[in-house]
């Protein structure tokens, strides 16, 4: 997914930090057959974000360890104030120039110089980014609402960005099989930091505004599939504490198991810490990679209490091939410290403050639970809508929330007027480029709102998505707001890519222009599925002889109905809820379709069917899936004659007999049919197959165990053959 970017690419030096562009094209030539996503949380320093480095090592070498096979380590580095990102030389990544190879990736992401930025929403765009460069790397798929089983884990500040990246999984349906937070610092602690000419980053940076429920920023979305705490209360620390300054601390998270380390065990005993060190820190590189590899790392404090790190921590992990039962969400247990939870959702004692929920239109059970619904939605930017965060200076680049580092960058600046905010160029700040994002398949167009306050007659607006400039609009009238659409080319659909503002200038240079962008984002085709035979309709395969397999062609079409430039994507053939294709069908084969455009039909669609045992009439429900709302169904019908009356294996003159001398009783032996007794048509049925063998012998050869035999009449297998019209 790299929009368009990769001709351009140079060679990878070895020994040189890599870009953001050249790793993907690396890593889009690997399969991905699981990953690990670490995120740091608050860096003082904008080159600090390597910390959890040691952890990344270590998981690397325990799945190395235990598998065998290949695991490799990028090491994701935004080391300035509007720099951009690269990966560190020490990554240890495929051989150079293989492709195909298959391993577990471990990704240790950088977000310090944004993580200790004195403004709002700096973790949702890094969360974004995070995202985006996931998917840029091949470990999420959001057009196929797919990804390699993952584990995300957040420290501190980090849980925010850690699970915004997970947002937007949610949003395009893709399941998320783990994560994992270690000491989420997600609120604004009193007196963190309280020494002077430091800024108040708890509340500056606001990320409790981010989450759900109300007052949370670190989340356990509806695409989670087990979700694991681990979180301090106690905050001692060290060098910090000499300067009238607390140690942050986490708190409980809803919907996950949350273990609360304290009570004098799993933190060491007193304050043994010197320099920067404290409890939160202790967390990850003590307490949970402990975890990894069932034993303390080497010279790290050990705990006050007996811990068996073998039964939590990463024992739970997805990748751990010696992995235990992850425990369930118990956010109010009794276990618990509630000291930072938001007081409309627990009282002092720990319980429930039912009135609290009540008023908040939630119940207790929905807090145990979490697993709460997106409000990302594809096609949003981040920070479309400029209300993010700002940093401006004589020192560093004007830094835009969402428009700086990831690929992003600019000199334009943030500019409001009546409580708005929005995105200002003129001649003196030309250009702002948004960070790596990904790009819907259905993103037919980019859409802006612009107001030309000072124009210029032969100056422009040029709008450039990857390395192609898709619009260039004239800014010689001046305007009031208005809303402005420019095509997405299809090249950069399903990539991920940056997008740029950007004034061009003509020969006059007396007059510059002032323009404003507001509330940019994708606008979205959408496809609606259609068919040839109307969803619900009976496909009737017809008769079929016992054990005779049978093709049915081209029994249905497929087609686009939706909007222009919309692309329908086929994702799966699927047995209905309720049915066992394990016992009675198998599942149908099928080859994808990505991409049919309006006025397009697939022609194809044929079902095998590979034979039974038993007469009688058997259905199978099949549902289209795709990349719309809606899906259509159709059942499969067919019926299974045998009039191998005697067995054996020839329809004959000696079947015949059999029929005449059992017409009209309720013998199975001549009902062809399996309608219960011996007619007419179990004649019929004899006669048009006579001389036919049935290879109900060639069936048994290859039928399923005796515990599953009984169960498994008949078997199905769909099949697709595309051809477009």
């Amino acid at each position: 997914m790299l929009g368009g970017l990769v001709a351009a690419l140079s060679p990878v030096d070895a020994d040189a930090q890599t870009s953001i562009e050249q790793m993907f094209a690396i890593m889009q030539q690997q399969e991905i057959t699981g990953a690990t996503i670490i995120t740091h949380g608050f860096s003082l320093t904008e080159n600090g974000g390597g910390y959890m480095l040691p952890l990344a090592q270590t998981i690397r070498s325990q799945i190395a360890t235990q598998t065998g096979g290949n695991v490799w380590l990028l090491d994701y580095d935004l080391t300035v104030d509007g720099g951009v990102g690269v990966f560190n030389a020490s990554s240890i990544l495929p051989p150079s120039g293989a492709s195909g190879q298959a391993g577990h990736l471990v990704l240790l992401y950088d977000w310090a110089p944004e993580s200790n930025e004195d403004s709002h929403w700096w973790a949702e765009t890094a969360g974004d980014a995070l995202f985006s460069i996931g998917a840029g790397l091949g470990v999420f798929d959001p057009r196929r609402k797919q990804s390699a089983p993952t584990q995300f884990i957040g420290h501190s500040f980090g849980t925010v960005a850690t699970t915004e990246a997970v947002e937007r999984l949610a949003g395009y349906e893709v399941p998320v099989e783990q994560v994992t937070l270690l000491d989420p610092h997600d609120f604004d602690q009193a007196g963190v930091p309280s020494f002077p000419g430091t800024p108040n980053y708890d509340g500056l940076q606001r990320m409790f505004e981010l989450g759900a429920p109300d007052g949370y920023g670190a989340t356990i979305w509806n695409n989670v599939e087990a979700a694991d705490v681990y979180y301090q209360t106690r905050g001692n620390q060290a060098f910090l504490a000499s300067l009238g300054t607390d140690d942050p601390e986490g708190r409980p998270i809803s919907g996950a198991y949350n273990q609360h380390l304290g009570n004098g065990e799993e933190l060491p005993a007193g304050n043994p810490y010197s320099n920067l060190d404290s409890d939160h820190g202790y967390v990850w590189h003590t307490f949970y990679q402990a975890t990894v590899t069932g034993s303390l790392p080497a010279g790290a404090t050990p705990p006050a209490g007996a811990v068996d790190f073998s039964s939590t921590g990463w024992a739970y992990s997805v990748h751990n091939q010696n992995r235990v039962t992850m425990l369930a969400p118990n956010f109010y247990d009794s276990g618990q410290d509630h000291e930072h939870s938001e007081s409309y959702v627990v009282l002092p004692n720990g319980a429930a403050n039912e009135p609290g929920l009540a008023q908040a239109g939630l119940t207790s059970q929905e807090i145990v639970a979490g697993r709460w619904a997106p409000e990302f939605r594809p096609g949003d930017i981040a920070n479309g809508d400029f209300e993010g965060g700002e940093r401006s200076g004589l020192l560093v680049d004007d830094l835009v929330s969402g428009w700086s580092h990831h690929g992003g960058g600019g000199d334009s600046e943030i500019g409001s007027a009546n409580g708005n905010t929005y995105l200002q160029l003129d001649g003196n700040d030309i250009s702002r480029r948004h960070n790596f994002t990904y790009i819907p398949s259905n993103a037919s167009r980019l859409a802006f709102d612009l107001r030309v306050s000072a124009a210029s007659g032969d100056d422009r607006l040029d709008v450039t998505i990857g390395n192609t400039t898709v619009a260039s609009l004239s800014l010689a009238s001046a305007t009031s707001w208005l809303p402005v659409e420019v095509p997405v080319p299809i090249q950069y659909r399903d990539e991920v890519s940056t997008f740029e503002f950007r004034l061009g200038f003509g020969a006059n240079s007396l007059v510059s222009p002032t323009i404003h962008i507001d509330n940019v984002a994708f606008a979205m085709a959408t496809p609606v599925l259609g068919t040839t035979l109307p969803s619900g309709s009976t496909i009737d395969l017809g008769t079929v002889l016992a054990g005779r397999p049978t093709t049915v062609a081209d029994v249905v079409g497929i087609t686009n109905q939706g909007d222009p430039d919309s692309m329908l994507d086929i994702l799966a053939l699927e047995f209905a809820a309720g049915q066992t294709p394990s016992s009675l069908w198998d599942s149908p084969g099928f080859d994808e379709l990505l991409g049919l455009f309006p006025g397009e039909t697939i022609h194809g669609l044929d079902f095998e069917f590979l034979g039974a045992l038993e007469p009688g009439e058997y259905t199978a429900r099949v549902e289209i899936k795709a990349n719309t709302s809606a899906t259509a169904y159709f059942d499969l019908a067919v019926t299974v004659v045998n009039p191998d009356f005697n067995a054996d294996g020839l329809v004959d003159a000696a079947d015949y007999t059999v029929w005449r001398d059992t017409l009209g009783s309720t013998s199975l032996l001549a009902d062809a049919d399996g309608s219960g007794h011996v007619d007419q048509t179990d004649y019929q049925i004899w006669r048009q197959y006579y001389g036919q063998a049935v290879g109900v012998s060639n069936l048994l050869a290859a039928a399923p165990e005796p515990a599953t035999a009984a169960l498994s009449g008949v078997l199905f297998l769909a099949s697709c053959i595309f051809r477009r019209r």
